[in-house]
Protein backbone atom coordinates (compact mmCIF):
# COMPACT_ATOMS: atom_id res chain seq x y z
CA UNK A 1 0.00 0.00 0.00
CA UNK A 2 2.80 2.39 0.96
CA UNK A 3 4.61 1.58 -2.32
CA UNK A 4 1.47 2.53 -4.26
CA UNK A 5 1.21 5.81 -2.36
CA UNK A 6 4.80 6.65 -3.26
CA UNK A 7 4.31 5.84 -6.94
CA UNK A 8 3.03 9.30 -8.01
CA UNK A 9 6.00 10.94 -6.31
CA UNK A 10 8.47 8.64 -8.06
CA UNK A 11 6.80 9.24 -11.41
CA UNK A 12 7.00 13.00 -10.86
CA UNK A 13 10.68 12.70 -9.97
CA UNK A 14 11.31 10.68 -13.12
CA UNK A 15 9.53 13.28 -15.25
CA UNK A 16 11.59 16.09 -13.73
CA UNK A 17 14.81 14.13 -14.31
CA UNK A 18 13.82 13.50 -17.93
CA UNK A 19 13.10 17.20 -18.50
CA UNK A 20 16.43 18.18 -16.95
CA UNK A 21 18.30 15.70 -19.16
CA UNK A 22 16.55 17.09 -22.23
CA UNK A 23 16.57 20.81 -21.52
CA UNK A 24 19.21 21.14 -18.82
CA UNK A 25 21.96 22.03 -21.27
CA UNK A 26 19.83 24.88 -22.65
CA UNK A 27 19.36 26.23 -19.13
CA UNK A 28 23.12 26.04 -18.56
CA UNK A 29 23.82 27.95 -21.79
CA UNK A 30 21.30 30.65 -20.87
CA UNK A 31 22.80 30.92 -17.38
CA UNK A 32 26.30 31.35 -18.77
CA UNK A 33 25.09 34.01 -21.22
CA UNK A 34 23.41 35.94 -18.41
CA UNK A 35 26.46 35.66 -16.16
CA UNK A 36 28.78 36.66 -19.02
CA UNK A 37 26.70 39.72 -19.83
CA UNK A 38 26.81 40.78 -16.18
CA UNK A 39 30.54 40.18 -15.79
CA UNK A 40 31.61 41.95 -18.98
CA UNK A 41 29.82 44.62 -21.05
CA UNK A 42 31.64 43.32 -24.12
CA UNK A 43 30.28 39.78 -23.91
CA UNK A 44 27.04 40.37 -25.83
CA UNK A 45 28.53 42.73 -28.39
CA UNK A 46 27.97 41.52 -31.94
CA UNK A 47 31.68 41.37 -32.75
CA UNK A 48 32.41 39.23 -29.71
CA UNK A 49 29.51 36.88 -30.42
CA UNK A 50 30.70 36.46 -34.01
CA UNK A 51 34.18 35.65 -32.73
CA UNK A 52 32.73 33.06 -30.33
CA UNK A 53 30.73 31.58 -33.19
CA UNK A 54 33.82 31.11 -35.37
CA UNK A 55 35.89 29.69 -32.53
CA UNK A 56 33.07 27.32 -31.63
CA UNK A 57 32.86 26.14 -35.24
CA UNK A 58 36.49 24.96 -35.24
CA UNK A 59 36.04 23.11 -31.96
CA UNK A 60 32.66 21.90 -33.18
CA UNK A 61 34.09 19.95 -36.12
CA UNK A 62 36.37 18.04 -33.74
CA UNK A 63 33.52 17.46 -31.30
CA UNK A 64 31.19 16.08 -33.99
CA UNK A 65 33.73 13.43 -34.93
CA UNK A 66 34.50 12.76 -31.27
CA UNK A 67 30.78 12.18 -30.62
CA UNK A 68 30.72 9.31 -33.10
CA UNK A 69 33.94 7.84 -31.71
CA UNK A 70 32.75 8.01 -28.11
CA UNK A 71 29.31 6.66 -29.06
CA UNK A 72 31.09 3.64 -30.57
CA UNK A 73 32.89 3.02 -27.28
CA UNK A 74 36.22 4.59 -28.26
CA UNK A 75 38.22 7.77 -27.79
CA UNK A 76 40.33 9.81 -30.21
CA UNK A 77 43.34 11.64 -28.78
CA UNK A 78 44.83 12.32 -32.22
CA UNK A 79 42.47 15.07 -33.40
CA UNK A 80 44.57 17.97 -32.11
CA UNK A 81 47.62 16.65 -33.92
CA UNK A 82 45.55 16.09 -37.07
CA UNK A 83 44.62 19.78 -36.91
CA UNK A 84 48.32 20.64 -36.80
CA UNK A 85 49.17 18.26 -39.65
CA UNK A 86 46.39 19.59 -41.86
CA UNK A 87 47.35 23.16 -40.99
CA UNK A 88 51.00 22.79 -41.97
CA UNK A 89 50.30 20.67 -45.07
CA UNK A 90 47.93 23.12 -46.75
CA UNK A 91 50.21 26.06 -46.02
CA UNK A 92 53.37 24.22 -47.02
CA UNK A 93 52.03 22.68 -50.22
CA UNK A 94 50.72 26.10 -51.29
CA UNK A 95 54.34 27.24 -51.66
CA UNK A 96 54.77 25.26 -54.87
CA UNK A 97 51.38 23.83 -55.86
CA UNK A 98 47.74 24.99 -56.05
CA UNK A 99 46.16 25.61 -52.65
CA UNK A 100 43.15 23.46 -53.54
CA UNK A 101 45.49 20.49 -53.99
CA UNK A 102 47.01 21.22 -50.59
CA UNK A 103 43.54 21.31 -49.07
CA UNK A 104 42.64 17.92 -50.54
CA UNK A 105 45.92 16.42 -49.33
CA UNK A 106 45.35 17.90 -45.87
CA UNK A 107 41.86 16.38 -45.68
CA UNK A 108 43.16 13.04 -46.95
CA UNK A 109 45.87 13.07 -44.28
CA UNK A 110 43.17 13.27 -41.60
CA UNK A 111 41.39 10.25 -43.06
CA UNK A 112 44.67 8.33 -43.20
CA UNK A 113 45.43 9.05 -39.54
CA UNK A 114 41.94 7.88 -38.64
CA UNK A 115 42.35 4.67 -40.63
CA UNK A 116 45.69 4.01 -38.93
CA UNK A 117 43.95 4.36 -35.55
CA UNK A 118 41.29 1.94 -36.76
CA UNK A 119 43.95 -0.52 -37.93
CA UNK A 120 45.75 -0.43 -34.58
CA UNK A 121 42.47 -1.09 -32.78
CA UNK A 122 40.93 -3.63 -35.15
CA UNK A 123 43.95 -5.62 -36.31
CA UNK A 124 46.58 -5.22 -33.61
CA UNK A 125 44.19 -5.20 -30.66
CA UNK A 126 45.27 -1.84 -29.23
CA UNK A 127 42.98 -0.11 -26.78
CA UNK A 128 41.56 3.11 -28.33
CA UNK A 129 43.43 5.25 -25.81
CA UNK A 130 46.80 3.70 -26.71
CA UNK A 131 46.08 3.56 -30.44
CA UNK A 132 45.11 7.22 -30.71
CA UNK A 133 47.89 8.27 -28.36
CA UNK A 134 50.23 6.67 -30.89
CA UNK A 135 48.63 8.42 -33.87
CA UNK A 136 48.61 11.68 -31.91
CA UNK A 137 52.40 11.54 -31.70
CA UNK A 138 52.69 10.21 -35.27
CA UNK A 139 50.58 12.96 -36.90
CA UNK A 140 52.34 15.83 -35.16
CA UNK A 141 55.70 14.22 -35.81
CA UNK A 142 54.99 13.99 -39.55
CA UNK A 143 54.00 17.65 -39.59
CA UNK A 144 57.20 18.63 -37.78
CA UNK A 145 59.35 16.57 -40.14
CA UNK A 146 57.62 18.09 -43.18
CA UNK A 147 58.26 21.67 -42.04
CA UNK A 148 61.43 21.15 -40.04
CA UNK A 149 59.44 22.18 -36.95
CA UNK A 150 59.22 25.70 -38.40
CA UNK A 151 56.11 27.77 -38.97
CA UNK A 152 55.25 28.72 -42.56
CA UNK A 153 53.38 31.83 -43.64
CA UNK A 154 52.65 33.98 -46.67
CA UNK A 155 51.76 31.17 -49.06
CA UNK A 156 47.96 31.15 -48.99
CA UNK A 157 45.96 33.26 -51.48
CA UNK A 158 43.61 35.91 -50.10
CA UNK A 159 40.59 33.94 -51.31
CA UNK A 160 41.47 31.09 -48.97
CA UNK A 161 41.15 33.33 -45.93
CA UNK A 162 37.46 33.82 -46.77
CA UNK A 163 36.94 30.26 -45.55
CA UNK A 164 37.23 31.66 -42.04
CA UNK A 165 36.58 35.38 -42.45
CA UNK A 166 33.58 35.48 -44.84
CA UNK A 167 29.98 35.71 -43.72
CA UNK A 168 26.58 35.10 -45.30
CA UNK A 169 23.84 37.60 -44.33
CA UNK A 170 25.82 38.35 -41.19
CA UNK A 171 26.40 34.72 -40.18
CA UNK A 172 30.08 33.66 -40.18
CA UNK A 173 30.84 31.15 -42.93
CA UNK A 174 32.57 28.67 -40.54
CA UNK A 175 29.38 28.62 -38.46
CA UNK A 176 27.27 27.83 -41.51
CA UNK A 177 29.64 25.01 -42.46
CA UNK A 178 29.52 23.60 -38.93
CA UNK A 179 25.72 23.68 -38.78
CA UNK A 180 25.55 21.91 -42.14
CA UNK A 181 27.94 19.22 -40.89
CA UNK A 182 25.95 18.86 -37.67
CA UNK A 183 22.67 18.24 -39.50
CA UNK A 184 24.29 15.84 -41.97
CA UNK A 185 25.74 13.75 -39.16
CA UNK A 186 22.45 13.86 -37.27
CA UNK A 187 20.68 12.50 -40.37
CA UNK A 188 23.43 9.91 -40.82
CA UNK A 189 23.11 8.45 -37.31
CA UNK A 190 19.31 8.69 -37.33
CA UNK A 191 18.41 7.25 -40.70
CA UNK A 192 21.32 5.14 -41.95
CA UNK A 193 21.97 1.59 -40.88
CA UNK A 194 25.67 2.29 -40.35
CA UNK A 195 24.84 5.29 -38.18
CA UNK A 196 22.63 3.20 -35.91
CA UNK A 197 25.25 0.46 -35.78
CA UNK A 198 27.71 2.92 -34.23
CA UNK A 199 25.52 3.12 -31.14
CA UNK A 200 24.91 -0.64 -31.10
CA UNK A 201 28.66 -1.26 -31.04
CA UNK A 202 29.16 1.26 -28.26
CA UNK A 203 26.26 -0.12 -26.25
CA UNK A 204 27.37 -3.75 -26.38
CA UNK A 205 30.06 -4.75 -28.86
CA UNK A 206 29.62 -8.49 -28.45
CA UNK A 207 25.86 -8.30 -28.83
CA UNK A 208 26.28 -6.11 -31.91
CA UNK A 209 28.71 -8.60 -33.43
CA UNK A 210 26.36 -11.48 -32.67
CA UNK A 211 23.52 -9.67 -34.42
CA UNK A 212 25.54 -9.33 -37.60
CA UNK A 213 27.03 -5.86 -37.23
CA UNK A 214 30.41 -5.46 -38.92
CA UNK A 215 32.19 -4.06 -35.86
CA UNK A 216 35.50 -3.68 -37.67
CA UNK A 217 33.92 -1.55 -40.40
CA UNK A 218 32.14 0.63 -37.83
CA UNK A 219 35.39 1.40 -36.03
CA UNK A 220 37.23 2.23 -39.24
CA UNK A 221 34.41 4.56 -40.29
CA UNK A 222 34.14 6.52 -37.02
CA UNK A 223 37.88 7.14 -36.79
CA UNK A 224 38.09 8.09 -40.48
CA UNK A 225 35.23 10.58 -40.03
CA UNK A 226 36.86 11.96 -36.90
CA UNK A 227 40.15 12.43 -38.76
CA UNK A 228 38.43 14.09 -41.72
CA UNK A 229 36.55 16.58 -39.55
CA UNK A 230 39.69 17.38 -37.55
CA UNK A 231 41.57 17.99 -40.79
CA UNK A 232 38.86 20.38 -41.93
CA UNK A 233 39.22 22.25 -38.64
CA UNK A 234 42.90 22.51 -39.56
CA UNK A 235 41.94 24.21 -42.82
CA UNK A 236 39.81 26.71 -40.91
CA UNK A 237 42.73 27.37 -38.58
CA UNK A 238 44.99 27.98 -41.58
CA UNK A 239 42.51 30.48 -43.01
CA UNK A 240 42.36 32.21 -39.65
CA UNK A 241 46.11 32.31 -38.88
CA UNK A 242 47.30 32.87 -42.47
CA UNK A 243 50.09 30.50 -41.43
CA UNK A 244 50.91 26.95 -40.41
CA UNK A 245 52.61 25.81 -37.21
CA UNK A 246 53.17 22.09 -36.56
CA UNK A 247 54.28 22.63 -32.96
CA UNK A 248 51.66 24.92 -31.45
CA UNK A 249 48.59 24.34 -33.64
CA UNK A 250 45.85 22.20 -32.13
CA UNK A 251 47.60 21.63 -28.80
CA UNK A 252 45.03 20.51 -26.24
CA UNK A 253 42.16 20.64 -28.73
CA UNK A 254 41.45 16.95 -28.26
CA UNK A 255 40.73 17.61 -24.58
CA UNK A 256 38.38 20.48 -25.43
CA UNK A 257 36.56 18.25 -27.91
CA UNK A 258 36.16 15.48 -25.33
CA UNK A 259 35.00 18.07 -22.80
CA UNK A 260 32.33 19.38 -25.19
CA UNK A 261 31.04 15.87 -25.92
CA UNK A 262 30.92 14.89 -22.25
CA UNK A 263 29.31 18.18 -21.24
CA UNK A 264 26.75 17.42 -23.96
CA UNK A 265 25.75 14.27 -22.09
CA UNK A 266 27.63 11.52 -23.93
CA UNK A 267 28.73 8.51 -21.93
CA UNK A 268 32.41 7.59 -22.05
CA UNK A 269 31.26 3.97 -21.72
CA UNK A 270 29.82 4.23 -25.23
CA UNK A 271 26.39 3.87 -26.75
CA UNK A 272 25.19 7.35 -25.79
CA UNK A 273 25.82 10.62 -27.62
CA UNK A 274 23.81 13.26 -29.45
CA UNK A 275 25.28 15.75 -31.94
CA UNK A 276 22.77 18.45 -30.95
CA UNK A 277 23.68 18.11 -27.28
CA UNK A 278 27.34 18.05 -28.30
CA UNK A 279 26.76 21.39 -30.02
CA UNK A 280 25.43 22.66 -26.70
CA UNK A 281 28.61 21.40 -25.05
CA UNK A 282 30.67 23.21 -27.69
CA UNK A 283 28.82 26.46 -26.98
CA UNK A 284 29.31 26.09 -23.23
CA UNK A 285 33.03 25.47 -23.70
CA UNK A 286 33.41 28.39 -26.14
CA UNK A 287 31.44 30.75 -23.88
CA UNK A 288 33.54 29.80 -20.86
CA UNK A 289 36.84 30.35 -22.67
CA UNK A 290 35.60 33.70 -23.98
CA UNK A 291 34.55 34.86 -20.51
CA UNK A 292 37.93 33.74 -19.17
CA UNK A 293 39.71 35.77 -21.84
CA UNK A 294 37.55 38.85 -21.22
CA UNK A 295 38.44 38.60 -17.54
CA UNK A 296 42.13 37.92 -18.37
CA UNK A 297 42.06 34.64 -16.45
CA UNK A 298 45.40 32.83 -16.59
CA UNK A 299 45.47 30.06 -19.23
CA UNK A 300 46.46 27.46 -16.67
CA UNK A 301 43.50 28.35 -14.46
CA UNK A 302 41.25 28.10 -17.50
CA UNK A 303 42.34 24.48 -17.91
CA UNK A 304 41.72 23.81 -14.22
CA UNK A 305 38.17 25.16 -14.42
CA UNK A 306 37.37 23.25 -17.61
CA UNK A 307 38.74 20.11 -15.90
CA UNK A 308 36.36 20.66 -13.00
CA UNK A 309 33.47 21.09 -15.44
CA UNK A 310 34.40 17.77 -17.09
CA UNK A 311 34.49 16.02 -13.70
CA UNK A 312 31.05 17.36 -12.83
CA UNK A 313 29.69 16.32 -16.22
CA UNK A 314 31.09 12.79 -15.94
CA UNK A 315 29.80 12.45 -12.39
CA UNK A 316 26.33 13.54 -13.49
CA UNK A 317 26.33 10.72 -16.06
CA UNK A 318 26.94 7.97 -13.47
CA UNK A 319 24.37 5.29 -13.79
CA UNK A 320 23.00 6.71 -17.03
CA UNK A 321 23.93 3.59 -18.99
Amino acid sequence: MEAKNNLPGRLQTMRIARVLRTYGIILVILSIVIIGSIISPYFLQVGNLMNISKQAAMLGFLALGMTLVIASGGIDLSVGSVVALSNILVVGISRTMPTILGAYIALFSGVVVGLISGFLINRLGFQPFIATLSTMVLARGVGMIYSGSQSISGTLPEEFHLLFEADVVGVPFPTILFLAAMFLIALFVRYSRLGREIYHVGGNEEAARSSGVNVIRVKYVVYAISGLLAAFAGLLLSARMHAGDPVKSGVGWELDAIAAVVIGGASLKGGIGNVFFTTGGVLITAFLYNIFNLLSVNTYWQRVIIGVVICISVWSQKGKK
